[in-house]
């Protein structure tokens, strides 16, 4: 199939040093993708599908993919819809009929093979150029020390987008070994890892240091520390080793399983130097060392005038040989300041990366990392430019000025803290907003957990920003929104004290949010072990989102409500009904389509008046998904009835969320029960949208696109790439709900998948019929210019009470942003007020 594949692709055009995106989840699929594209003798993008919208249109623009190999899943998750896809899985009939032999490859050594994007310093990410010498270097090399054969089965750990993932892929293809995809669960729980390893016998691991030190943590905390038989070796990487962490797992494990710790910039194709303890060695300093180069790589520390510095003696660490990357993909100034003539070569042409990393020689000829020498940090294994972030704050309107800084938190783990100061005249828009602002343009791991508003920032004599004099924040307690309640009952008070243990944060009160005092994707794997121990019960990322107080968690552990004793006749809150403001005491407002596009609203909506968010689809539950609207309307108003038994009722949602809410209100009324609000937010009858179209009939959509594309380009600059280009309007929601689980902790892919596929065909199958009822319409004021709309988005033909209609400020999704989400507030309120 790969051959196939390979065949398809060059008779598409495809050439050496051209790209191919790979836009999948592991899968057979993404094997052949791989294989296919190499075998062409093209390139390979990676592209994470958990990534910003703006981000993936960046690369996709910035490395002039030719087209994009992806799944039907995730097919209409793409941006810039005109460039060319295949979903492997649905469209294979394209590539059947193409040999299965061996194509001619014309790629050579020097080409390129891979292109990684990392964090930008100028705030757009920049990509690195890997060729097949770096890569065949790499592979060849780390098997030989990892002593790889066709005996091995290797877990593929990493995201594609991480360059781990291509060791963890080649080079065990190259020993001749097998490659094992991991699944969600072990994210989630590492009796989950233990199961994965034990039913594929894995034998070599290849982890992030933060995820193993959490392993370590656990084994220490587990009754069974015996690891699997089968596993022989684990390498640890990507960010700093704590040497307390190594000594601990030699006490727990000692030397049946062989440990390294892995260093590499992806610049010089990933995995660069290894270090292997030898016993239970006393190491020099409190992390680990990085090790010695492997083959064909040279290191030498070296001053400002690159001349090399004493043994001991901390210098820049500069890497030559045969992995460095070509350079950044058109970036040949940075290409020039970053990659240097090798002073010490005589190899025509041998160039030197800079890497930016503090290192010095021990003694014993091992090499240890001591920090970096300018703004990029990493942050649980990523590698982060600070200045891309700071770009980002800058990019909103009421932000002047900012600047991000790494503190360490309680429990000693780097975290992003940001300051600003805001523009003259302008409100400050608050950590919320600038949070949620920050999480739809920027992957998870790059939005700081806390905001420090400042009315200036700190100078130093000549003019430059002092970071050292920026306030250092309480982490333990910067994120509290909550007045301290202590711990009521018996559940309560172990949940506290296994959430003050893991978040290393006293004191936690009852309603404090596990994700608002520190609480993330990693640490949530503690805290499920920890739930699973003390209550024999397992929970999900979905649930913890859901109940993310102790309250909340310890009401869903004993199967109550949240509150002391349920209302009487009111049945448990259903898991799918997300309390956004539950307080008030006013007839409650039901939103269909959950609760993330809620943040903002609450804060101007009337203070007696509770919010609930629907979500469609019940993410609790092994339940098959429902693709009908009947079906949904149905278990929406399960979820209602949950929390407010008999009407009167005022429901409402955005885009396909307005058109359930209409649907519910034709089933209640013809209950009997008194409908007092049905609100539809920019939502569209079938057939409302249509393609501008020239006199000719000629479909000119896409080049009206390019035209609007590029006549913001040059107006806004590359700021407009962080939020101006939205594509399909029920599409973006789902982004926009996906970015808020990926904020709060790993995302569930596979059910947003599946959950989005479900809607879209409940959606398309939707057929409207007249309504006797009054409904309320609100119709955001921006368009996309390619489109046409029809007069009230169509609603007029079968609204046949009242058809109120409001004009909002904003965008499909923007009328929930700031400042726009004010006038939708205002107008909601005059509404409900009714």
């Amino acid at each position: 199939r790969a051959n196939q594949l390979a065949h398809y692709l060059q008779a598409q055009g495809l050439q050496p040093d051209q790209f191919v995106g790979i836009f999948m989840d592991r899968s057979l699929e993404m094997v052949v993708a791989l294989l296919g594209v190499l075998k062409a003798g093209a390139a390979y993008l990676p592209l994470d599908p958990k990534y910003p919208e703006d981000r993936l249109t960046y690369m996709l623009t910035d490395a002039q993919v030719q087209l994009v190999l992806t799944e039907a899943a995730l097919i209409d998750k793409l941006p810039l819809a005109e460039l060319p896809a295949l979903a492997l899985d649905r469209d294979w009939a394209e590539v059947a009929d193409r040999p299965v032999t061996d194509p001619p490859n014309p790629a050579t050594p020097e080409n390129l093979t891979y292109i990684i994007y990392t964090s930008g310093s100028t705030g757009l990410p920049k990509g690195v150029a890997i060729r097949h010498r770096g890569l065949v270097n790499h592979g060849t090399g780390v098997g030989r020390v990892y002593e790889l054969s066709p005996a091995d089965n290797v877990l593929q750990f990493a995201a594609l987008s991480f360059d781990v993932a291509a060791e963890e892929i080649f080079a065990t293809w190259l020993a001749g070994a097998t490659v094992v995809f991991r699944d969600e669960t072990v994210l989630a729980s590492f009796t989950a890892l233990h199961e994965l390893i034990e039913a594929h016998e894995l034998s070599v691991l290849n982890l992030p240091a933060a995820y193993w030190s959490e392993w370590v943590g656990h084994l220490s905390r587990s009754e069974e520390q015996t690891l699997p038989a089968s596993l022989r070796l684990v390498i640890a990487g990507s960010e700093k080793v704590p040497a307390d962490k190594l000594a601990r797992w030699q006490t727990l494990v000692g030397d049946r399983v062989r440990w390294l710790n892995g260093y590499g910039p992806t610049e010089v194709t990933i995995t660069s130097s290894l270090y292997e303890p030898l016993g239970a060695e006393r190491l020099p300093g409190a992390s680990v060392p990085i090790g010695r180069p492997i083959q064909n790589l040279q290191f030498y520390m070296l001053d400002e005038l690159l001349a090399p510095v004493p043994i001991g003696i901390p210098g820049e660490l500069h890497i030559g040989g045969d992995g460095l990357a070509r350079g950044y993909l058109g970036r040949p100034e940075l290409t020039a300041e970053k990659f240097i003539p090798d002073p010490f070569s005589n190899q025509p042409g041998a160039r030197l990366y800079k890497s930016g990393d503090l290192a010095r020689f021990l003694p014993d000829g091992n090499i240890e990392f001591m920090g970096r020498i300018d703004f990029q940090v990493k942050v649980r294994g990523f590698r982060i430019e600070l200045g891309e972030i700071e770009a980002a704050l800058t990019a909103h309107a009421a932000i002047d000025e900012a600047v991000v800084q790494v503190w360490p938190d309680p429990a000693g783990n780097n975290q992003l803290v940001a300051y600003y100061v805001t523009s003259p005249g302008q409100r400050d828009p608050g950590a919320e907003t600038l949070r949620g602002n920050l999480a739809a343009r920027l992957p998870e791991y790059m939005v700081p957990v806390a905001f420090q508003k400042l009315d200036t920032l700190p100078m130093t004599p000549s003019g430059k920003i002092n970071r050292r004099a920026l306030p250092k924040v309480d982490l333990s307690s910067a994120q509290r929104k909550t007045e301290y309640v202590a711990p009521r009952t018996a559940l309560e008070k172990k949940l506290v004290q296994s959430w003050e243990t893991i978040l290393a944060t006293s004191p936690i009160g009852i309603n404090d949010s596990f994700f608002d005092v520190g609480g993330n994707s990693l640490l949530s794997i503690r805290l499920f072990a920890e739930v699973e121990a003390l209550t024999g019960r397992k929970i999900q990322l979905a649930t913890l989102f859901q109940a993310p107080t102790i309250a909340q968690l310890s009401a869903l552990l004993d199967g109550a409500t949240a509150d002391d004793a349920p209302v009487a006749g009111q049945s448990a809150m259903k898991s799918w009904v997300i309390p956004v403001k539950p307080s008030g005491s006013k007839i409650p407002f039901f939103h269909m389509g959950g609760a993330t596009v809620l943040r903002n609203l609450i804060n101007y909506v009337d203070p007696e008046q509770p919010i609930y968010g629907i979500l469609e689809q019940d993410l609790s539950s092994d339940n098959p998904l429902y693709t009908d609207v009947p079906s949904i309307v149905d278990h929406c108003l399960a979820g209602i009835r949950s929390v407010q038994p008999q009407g009167p009722y005022m429901i409402g949602g955005l885009c396909f969320g307005g058109i359930v809410a209409l649907e519910l209100a034709r089933k209640l009324r013809a209950e009997g029960e008194e409908v007092q609000l049905v609100l539809m937010i920019d939502s569209f009858a079938p057939g409302s949208i249509t393609p501008k179209v020239s006199e000719a009939g000629t479909d000119v959509q896409r080049s009206m696109k390019v035209q609007y594309h590029l006549q913001n380009l040059r107006q806004y600059g590359p700021s407009y790439l962080w939020g101006r280009v939205r594509k399909q309007l029920w599409r973006r929601n789902w982004q926009r709900l996906q970015n808020l689980y990926v904020r709060l902790g790993r995302p569930l892919p596979e059910q947003f998948r599946d959950v989005e596929e479900a809607n879209t065909i409940a959606s398309d199958s939707y057929q409207a019929r007249p309504y006797d009822g009054d409904v309320t319409l609100f119709i955001a004021s921006e368009k996309e210019a390619w489109n046409d709309y029809a007069p009230l988005n169509g609603w007029d033909h079968y609204i046949q009470g009242e058809l109120a209609v409001e004009n909002v400020v904003g965008g499909h999704l923007s009328v929930y942003d700031e400042p726009h989400v004010q006038d939708l507030a205002r107008k909601l309120n005059h509404y409900l007020e009714l």
